[in-house]
C-alpha cells in the first residue's frame, strides 16, 4: 500500500513556502510505502506539509513544534473552568476565586483556643502564671520556673501568688542581739508566716537554744532572736535556718 500526498514537499530547510515555488532540483516524494521505516535522527530542519488558509505550504519541524508550543501555553494562562478556594477547620478566611491568570491569596484568620476549641494560643509570662488570673496563655515550663531562685537564700513563687521563700543566717550569737533577716524577693502584699530553728551542726555550746521572732514581720524581712531554755553560759551558735510563706 501506498500514500499519495495531495501536494509534493521537498527535503528542504526552506521553511514556509507554496510547495510548487521549492527548488525544482530537489528530489519530491509523492508515495510513501507502507513498510517504510521511522525517521529517525531528524533535526528539526525537515520539511512537513501543511494547509494554512487553504494553501498548501512547507515548514520545517522546529517551526512546526514552536508554533504548537506557543498556542498551548497561551490557551493554558486562563483555566478553561475557574475554581474557588476556601478556608476550613480551625481557622477563616474569604473565599476566593481563581482561574490562573494571577496569584491567589487569601488571609487567613486562626480561631483562638478554649477550653473547648482548638485554635492558637499566645504564651504565658511570669508574672500571668503567677497571678492566676488569665484564660487566653497557655503555661510553658519557661514561664512556670520563671519565678523561682533555687540558691541558699532563694524563693518560688506557685501559680495563684503565693510564695515559699527560704535562707540561711551564717552567723548567730547568744548575746540577745537582734539577727534581721531581708528576704530575697518582697513579698508583694503580705508576709504570713516566718518560722526558724538554730544551726548547731558543729555542736559549738550548748544545743538547747530556740529562736524567736523578735520584730514585726513585713513584706521585706522579719528579725529573730536566739534564746535558751536549759541554764549555762552564753555560747555562739553557727546561725540559723528561717522559712517564710507569704503572697
Amino acid at each position: 500500500m501506498s500514500i499519495t500526498f495531495p501536494n509534493v514537499f521537498a527535503n528542504s530547510a526552506g521553511g514556509n513556502q507554496p510547495a510548487s515555488e521549492l527548488d525544482a532540483n530537489f528530489t519530491y516524494t509523492t508515495t510513501l510505502a507502507a513498510s517504510a521505516p521511522p525517521a529517525g535522527g531528524l533535526s528539526g530542519t525537515e520539511l512537513v506539509l501543511l494547509s494554512q488558509g487553504g494553501n498548501p505550504v512547507s515548514s520545517t519541524i522546529t517551526q512546526f513544534a514552536a508554533s504548537i508550543g506557543i498556542g498551548l501555553a497561551a490557551q493554558a494562562v486562563i483555566l478553561q473552568t475557574g475554581q474557588t478556594f476556601g478556608v476550613s477547620g480551625d481557622a477563616s478566611g474569604t473565599s476566593t476565586a481563581f482561574n490562573g491568570s494571577a496569584s491567589c491569596t487569601i488571609p487567613i484568620t486562626l480561631v483562638v483556643a478554649t477550653t473547648a476549641t482548638a485554635g492558637k494560643v499566645a504564651l504565658a509570662t511570669g508574672a500571668q502564671v503567677i497571678t492566676g488570673t488569665d484564660a487566653t496563655h497557655a503555661v510553658t515550663p519557661a514561664s512556670l520556673t520563671s519565678q523561682q531562685l533555687a540558691n541558699a537564700n532563694g524563693y518560688v513563687t506557685f501559680p495563684g501568688g503565693i510564695i515559699l521563700q527560704w535562707g540561711h543566717f551564717a552567723s548567730g550569737s547568744w548575746s540577745g542581739a537582734l539577727q534581721a533577716v531581708t528576704f530575697p524577693l518582697a513579698f508583694p502584699t503580705a508576709c504570713l508566716n516566718v518560722t526558724g530553728i538554730t544551726d548547731n551542726a558543729s555542736a559549738v555550746g550548748s544545743p538547747h537554744y530556740g529562736l524567736e521572732v523578735a520584730s514585726a514581720i513585713t513584706t521585706t524581712g522579719v528579725s529573730f532572736r536566739a534564746v535558751g531554755y536549759q541554764s549555762g553560759a552564753p555560747a555562739n551558735i553557727n546561725g540559723f535556718y528561717w522559712l517564710a510563706i507569704g503572697h
